[in-house]
């Protein structure tokens, strides 16, 4: 961090206009001064330490020269073995951690890939900024096979082409893996419900090979539903519909970075910073620019600058779209194709750096946030994350803020708050019904709001690393894999925990209370952060205190009303009604109570609401021996909210 302002010591006399000190008097001054000094001079020493760490650590961590990588062949389909200790179905980031995981373990390992470019949306998808989980004292807390990546590519933000050589790499230096590339119709074959392998198309041929263990790395966990495993779609698990916004990443070449820069130093739109080859910001954009495509926004920039000079750009949201069904998915890559001709249009008229730019190619695929949600052995819920939860089998440790990207037009994307660090238990990679089958990546077992930090990158290649040391221990031992999930705390989960470790995971067990957790209104905010009415921001701000409005309260408690009843946990309310008047102006304890009967279906005056909202029950008893004409807070809109829903659940 730079510091804000310079320290300078200077002379008062001197300023003064007074003579400097006399020759008798110069040692004595001399050694006052170094004196007085001694603090600024100790953290100087301390800030040169640090930065000669910081030049050894850099140089340490420099990212070798790779050159061309000896690319893993794919082979024939005769070449192709009947069976394999373990199949790993996808070469996205996580599936690649997944494949070498296994194989550095022993096993003979075949990975499948859907595409021709291994790295999926890293490659591909050309998404070129790694979130990195840092926990606990600024800890990286993601690291084994991620870690050497992330090294060899240089950090984030990391240049395509040369992530795509990484990745080759990595996947050519394992003897025991068999990489074949690209498949299409791939299927889990059966035998009851247990996984015995997988079926797919290959050079024209359909082949089935059988496994020892079988690992789904695919985005939308499409082997587990497709073996039977349950799942959620989406936002379903807190009563809304749809997904977060999908993107398709915007590549320009002849973009003048300085511009760039300008544009950043002037806020032309809005705040933003930009660092060496990388920037941020210019929420503006998300007023100003107008889409050609009513299913398309354009929000703030990340952008980053490659090797070759040309620029990524992820920023177009694309609203609306069925990341299951391949038809939709190629239709939103072409309207998102010609939005980003619009986008180019724009931004030469409007942005500094951008007048000589051109689209440089398209990405492969679309940037797909959130589809299912495979159950497994334990959903990883918000409230595990929010509270910085550990478990006993541990096998990642995520740290990512809960970022929730809207899922359609005239919404915002918002951020449930920032953890410290939450641990991810082996049991959310074992799905629920299914046998000889594990999850890894965005797909595994969370909730929706809960993937909205476990879904990085980072966190998905540990899971990969994990399951691929599960699956040769599972084999090697004998035993399946929900006999180790269902023993969370038992000799096997952690045997696999010390394996990890040995191969460079972080896995050190914590415990880490925030101090929200310790408010009053906290169990009722929790509950409301499960329904996804939360928006505490990157300082995990819950406003417990701040007065609250007649606005926010409808708001809250409709929102909360409509979840439950779409999870149909409130069927006998018929309807949920918003207040005729809902002023931005705080909100007195009986002007809520004649709120709660109109959102409810009982109209009534402010003088008589009181008295009937508390012969019905709707007042909750922490609030109905206070002050009536003090203003209500937020933290007791969340208490009324919740008291609200347990009532109306009670009579249903």
């Amino acid at each position: 961090m730079r510091p804000d302002r310079h320290l300078v010591e200077t002379d008062s006399k001197y300023k003064q206009g007074k003579l400097p000190p006399a020759p008798n008097h110069l040692a004595m001054s001399i050694i006052d001064r170094c004196l007085r000094s001694l603090p600024q001079l100790l953290i100087l020493l301390l800030l040169a330490a640090l930065v000669l760490v910081f030049i050894q650590a850099w140089k340490a961590g420099a990212p070798p020269s790779l050159g061309e990588p000896p690319l893993s062949s794919s082979p024939a389909p005769v070449d192709i073995a009947a069976s394999y200790d373990v199949i790993v179905v996808s070469s996205e980031p996580e599936g690649i951690a997944t494949a070498v995981s296994a194989s550095r373990n022993g096993a003979r390992t075949l990975l499948l890939s859907e595409r021709e470019t291994v790295g999926g949306l890293m490659t591909a998808g050309m998404l070129n900024l790694i979130d990195v989980d840092r926990g606990y004292l600024w800890r990286l807390t993601t690291r084994g096979i991620f870690l050497e990546f992330h090294r060899q590519v240089g950090g984030s933000p990391f240049d395509v082409e040369r992530g795509t050589r990484v990745f080759e790499r990595m996947l050519a230096r394992e003897e025991l893996l068999t990489v074949v590339r690209p498949v299409e119709d791939m299927v889990p074959l059966m035998q009851g419900n247990t996984v015995s392998g997988v079926g797919f198309t290959y050079q024209g041929q359909t082949l089935q090979v059988t496994a020892g263990r079988v690992i789904d790395a695919t985005p939308d966990g499409d082997i587990a539903a497709a073996a039977g495993a349950p799942f959620t779609f989406g936002q379903e698990d807190y009563g809304r519909e749809g997904t977060m916004a999908a993107t398709l990443v915007m590549h320009f070449s002849g973009v003048d970075w300085n511009g760039v820069r300008r544009a950043a130093r002037e806020e032309t739109f809005g705040q933003a910073r930009v660092l060496l080859d990388y920037g941020r910001g210019f929420a503006r954009l998300f007023d100003v620019y107008e889409p050609s495509d009513p299913n398309m926004r354009l929000r703030g920039f990340n952008i980053t600058r490659q090797g070759d000079g040309t620029v990524l750009i992820n920023a177009l949201l694309i609203y609306g779209l069925d990341p299951l069904d391949p038809v939709a998915k190629a239709e939103a890559y072409e309207r998102a194709q010609a939005e980003t001709k619009h986008v180019l249009a724009f931004l030469r008229r409007e942005f500094p750096g951008f007048e000589q730019a051109e689209i440089a190619s398209y990405p492969e695929m679309l940037y797909i946030r959130e589809s299912r949600h495979i159950l497994g052995e334990y959903v990883l819920d918000i409230t595990d994350v929010m509270e910085n939860r550990d478990f006993p089998d541990r096998v990642v440790i995520g740290t990512y803020p809960v970022d929730v990207q809207a899922a359609r037009q005239g919404e915002f994307g918002y951020v449930v708050g920032n953890p410290v660090q939450y641990s991810v238990p082996f049991r959310c990679l074992v799905p629920l019904d299914v046998e000889n089958l594990l999850v890894v990546g965005r797909a595994a077992s969370f909730t929706s709001l809960a993937a909205g930090s476990a879904r990085v990158i980072p966190v998905g290649m540990a899971t990969g690393q994990a399951a691929g040391v599960a699956a040769v221990y599972s084999i090697d031992h004998g035993i399946s894999l929900r006999e180790i999930a269902q023993a969370p705390d038992g000799p096997h989960i952690r045997a696999i925990q010390e394996t990890l470790a040995e191969q460079g995971a972080y896995l050190k067990p914590f415990r880490l209370e925030p101090d929200y957790a310790r408010h009053p209104a906290y169990p009722a905010a929790r509950e409301c952060m499960r329904l996804g009415l939360i928006n505490a921001g990157y300082k995990d701000d819950f406003g417990f205190e701040v007065p609250t409005t007649h606005l926010e309260f409808a708001n809250v408690l409709t929102a909360a009303l409509n979840r439950a009843k779409a999870l149909d946990r409130l069927p006998a309310l018929a309807n949920v009604r918003y207040p005729l008047d809902v002023p931005a102006k705080p909100i007195t304890p009986p002007e809520a109570t004649q709120m709660v009967l109109w959102i409810t279906g009982t109209a009534a005056d402010v003088q008589t609401a009181w008295e009937l909202a508390l012969d019905k029950g709707l007042v909750p008893p922490q609030l109905a021996q206070g002050n009536k004409n003090a203003p209500l807070t937020r933290g007791d809109v969340y208490i009324w909210t919740v008291h609200v829903l347990d009532r109306l659940q009670d009579n249903k």
